[in-house]
């Protein structure tokens, strides 16, 4: 299955990310999103000829089409199209548009999954110069899909204040702003809806940005509606601004939310600025929230830093596929070593990679990964020489800032990033110290098939295990070069916390101790240590030490997200989340991180925090199972909205595979509120025995614990094998354990989790109480808290209760799974509800 992304840009995504190539080049896509958009009545190969090639003859265009039609087949799988007579049909069962599921959603009547499905404008970004049909189509599909998304988001504001929750009533009147900023009737159902929901302030704050817009961009005075709003929202006079005109029958576009039925201000500009500045200075402590843009559906991030870049993979003009590693590896450490100075503003090479061959303006670019600038350029390699453009564009106005031309013999590229780094810095009139000039002229190495070797190993980025081969190959040439030793140590810690790479802590030690004795100051190697004391050794102090001095080394990489998992793990939950920000920030499109992030913040129980930062991930990545599967979580664990959960994980399974929903629902540890809550929604799924199949072939343990909580209720004896089942395979990684680090601990919590539900009492005590002991909240705020979570539901089920309501209550003071409302959901606690303890438990927490 491939998906074709049509809002706020056009892009065709397949089963590992978006596709480049033929299929990519914009009349390609073009068709795509005409047969999109046409859905089951097709289009005639006339009309495409007509509207794609207008220029070219009759024969040339039909040959176009025919080609166009080959290279989707080729790319997309021959049942992509469907022809018949002079129709071509895309097949939306082996394409799949954004556009249908917004429109699908639509004709169902679910306004939020279409809101959803619509991430900006209809092919925004796309120009065909010489198309001028193909144009006008295109904008007319535009404004009308635009005028259905803020009727869909205004049935969803209207629906939110007829239930009083004016909280969630103002964000979607906010995305309604977002959308149509000149519509002042917008602004007024805002600031409503903000002091319905106690932050006046913050209405009076969107009034003075709407008129300062209006005068700005239109030259025109703010409408009576919303001077009346602003007085009595001043005055504090609320019901003066529930009286609401009627719903106009149809939208009013920019143009017309713009003429004059707006009049002159009927009190001074003075007093207008003063309630403005009144307003601002309580607003000032609010902090921002995350909306969607009319551009490209990016979050509204702060206004990009003047000196924030991101470098993109070059072009690849060589002839040998061999040579491919150096688009990614030069932009890659351009990267790092710009990261060095404390002026710039530097996103990822994670994040820059996704843009390698892209047909998006450096317009979108720079809007989606919130910068100022952009380095792209071209590297061919030709006989022994490497020849290198670069160029630096004003993200917003295309503006070519700095250029450079290089050419080089290969062996002679050690010192090309250095230069190029210091140009960029230039460029964008960067200060920097004499300390960081001196960390990027450093030499890494002298050997240039050992860089060579280290640079294939920078490219490798998805391969771990790769990584590690080229790493060892550099420092087998040069048994002295520092950064390449720092470095494999970092992944091999990685890879092996992660259990995906067979060594031992010992080789991550050798690595470490020779990157130290080499380069003790470098930032690689006081990140590699980090790493070791995080995922190695537990040590969170220690690993917060070494990452803080990497970060003054490298004060932009975006390896701070390190330092921002281990305050967690330290238990410094609001220093987690700031760090987190920044590090989300330079590294938007890792959506792994800021998925977990999202986490944190449900951990904390800041449940608005978390949806805005899983909606960020569905943003950047839409099939992230995991981001749906925790906002689901989320709804259940903040208010108890058991239909809204299960209608979210309905809407997620249109762009994830539902196999993939319940496996990772099931894969969440053993903490399983969830699946115990929304019984009957894996039972109708399990209900296909394809499924079932494939399940239970892939995650059997998983697939156990499923089948164990929907059969517990009417089938205890069954529910009772599925547990002992899945025990099985936990005692036998228990038995094979050889490290006593942090997954000996998770075996022990399992174990006495599955335990318990099995009905082995004493081994499910004994297991869980080990834990526990073993990894205090006090040495891992996350885990622990994991660990005393489970420990609860022991003591629930093997009817220690006095012990159960001594944990129950910490836990619910620290931030963990555990909330009110799923306690009073979850059958979990049913052994301990009518306890008086436990109505005590709901009062004191509530």
């Amino acid at each position: 299955m491939h998906t074709l992304r049509l809002f706020g840009g056009v892009s065709v995504d397949g089963p590992t990310g978006p596709l480049t190539g033929r299929v990519a080049q914009r009349r390609r896509l073009a068709s795509l999103a005409m047969l999109a958009a046409a859905r089951g009545k097709g289009v005639t190969r006339e009309k495409l000829a007509a509207y794609l090639w207008p220029d070219s003859d009759d024969e040339r265009a039909r040959h176009q089409v025919a080609d166009t039609l080959y290279v989707i087949r080729s790319e997309l799988g021959p049942d992509a199209v469907q022809t018949s007579a002079d129709t071509v049909r895309l097949n939306s069962e082996a394409v799949r548009s954004d556009l249908e599921l917004f429109e699908s959603a639509l004709e169902r009547g679910d306004e939020e999954a279409a809101v959803l499905a619509y991430c900006g404008p209809f092919l925004d970004g796309l120009y065909l110069s010489g198309a001028q049909e193909f144009e006008m189509w295109a904008d007319t599909e535009r404004q009308r899909l635009a005028g259905a998304y803020g009727r869909a988001v205004e049935t969803l504001a209207e629906a939110a204040e007829s239930t009083r929750d004016y909280r969630a009533a103002a964000d979607w009147w906010q995305r309604l702003v977002m959308h149509d900023p000149y519509n002042s009737r917008f602004v007024v159902r805002l600031m409503r809806a903000l002091a319905g929901a106690g932050d006046p302030a913050n209405g009076l704050k969107q009034a003075q940005e709407h008129q300062a817009l209006l005068k700005r961009e239109l030259e025109i005075d703010p409408p009576p509606e919303l001077l009346e709003a602003v007085e009595g929202l001043a005055a504090g006079t609320w019901p003066d601004l529930t009286r609401e005109a009627s719903r106009p029958q149809a939208e009013p576009s920019v143009a017309a939310a713009a003429t004059p039925v707006m009049t002159r201000p009927r009190f001074s500009t003075g007093l207008w600025l003063g309630l403005a500045v009144a307003a601002g200075v309580v607003a000032a402590i609010a902090i921002g929230v995350w909306r969607y843009a009319g551009s490209g559906g990016t979050g509204l991030w702060p206004a990009p830093d003047p000196r924030s870049v991101a470098v993109l993979p070059l072009e690849n003009l060589s002839a040998d596929p061999d040579d491919e590693f150096l688009s990614y590896a030069i932009a890659g450490e351009v990267i790092g070593q710009l990261s060095k100075v404390a002026d710039l503003k530097v996103i990822s090479r994670t994040s820059s990679r996704v843009y390698a061959n892209t047909d998006k303006t450096v317009q979108q670019i720079g809007q989606e990964l919130n910068v100022a600038t952009v380095l792209e350029g071209q590297v061919q390699v030709v006989d022994s020489r490497v020849r290198i453009s670069a160029q630096l564009v004003d993200a917003s106005t295309d503006e070519l800032l700095w250029s450079e031309q290089y050419n080089r013999d290969r062996a002679d590229i050690l010192d090309l990033q250095s230069e190029v780094a210091r140009h960029v810095a230039s460029a964008l009139r960067a200060t920097l110290t004499p300390e960081e000039l001196g960390r990027i002229e450093a030499t890494l190495t002298d050997d240039p098939q050992a860089y060579e070797y280290y640079l294939r190993a920078l490219a490798k980025v998805d391969h771990p295990n790769v990584q590690i081969e080229q790493l060892k190959r550099a420092v087998e040439l040069d048994p002295n070069f520092a950064v390449a030793w720092a470095d494999l140590a970092s992944i091999q810690v990685n890879a092996l916390s992660n259990g995906i790479c067979c060594h031992t802590m010992s080789q991550v030690e050798e690595s470490l101790a020779r990157a130290k004795e080499l380069g003790p100051n470098l930032a690689a190697t006081h990140r590699a240590e980090g790493w070791y004391y995080y995922a190695g050794k537990r040590d969170y102090e220690r690993a917060y030490e070494h990452l803080q001095v990497a970060r003054r080394l490298q004060p932009t990489s975006s390896d701070i997200e390190a330092i921002g998992l281990t305050l967690e793990r330290w238990g410094r939950w609001e220093e987690a989340i700031a760090v987190m920000e920044e590090a989300s920030q330079l590294d938007p499109h890792d959506t792994g991180y800021t998925a977990n992030y999202g986490r944190t913040y449900m951990r904390m129980r800041r449940y608005a925090d978390a949806e805005r930062i899983f909606d960020r991930v569905l943003w950047v990545e839409r099939d992230h199972a995991y981001a749906h599967i925790w906002k689901s979580l989320l709804f259940i664990k903040s208010d108890g909205a058991v239909d809204k959960a299960r209608q979210n994980l309905q809407a997620a399974s249109d762009t994830v595979p539902i196999l993939y929903l319940i496996a990772g629902t099931a894969g969440t540890g053993c903490y399983a509120p969830q699946v115990r809550i929304l019984t009957d929604f894996w039972q109708n799924a399990l209900a296909d025995s394809a499924l079932d199949h494939e399940l239970r072939e892939k995650w059997p343990v998983r697939y156990w614990k499923i089948r164990a909580f929907t059969a517990r209720a009417d089938r205890p004896e069954l529910a009772r094998a599925y547990f002992d089942s899945a025990l099985a395979v936990y005692a036998e990684q228990l038995d094979d354990s050889v490290e006593a680090g942090s997954y000996y601990n998770q075996i022990l919590r399992y174990t006495g989790f599955y335990s318990a539900w099995a009905g082995h009492r004493e081994q499910a005590i004994e297991m869980a109480e080990r834990a526990a002991q073993r990894l205090p909240v006090s040495a891992d705020a996350v885990t622990g808290a994991e660990i005393v979570q489970s420990l609860v539901e022991v003591y629930i089920l093997t009817g220690e209760y006095d012990k159960a309501f001594k944990q129950l209550d910490y836990v619910l003071s620290i931030p963990s799974e555990v909330s009110v409302a799923i306690m009073r959901l979850d059958p979990v606690y049913d052994p301990i509800r009518a306890d008086p303890r436990f109505q005590a438990l709901l009062r004191k927490y509530e």
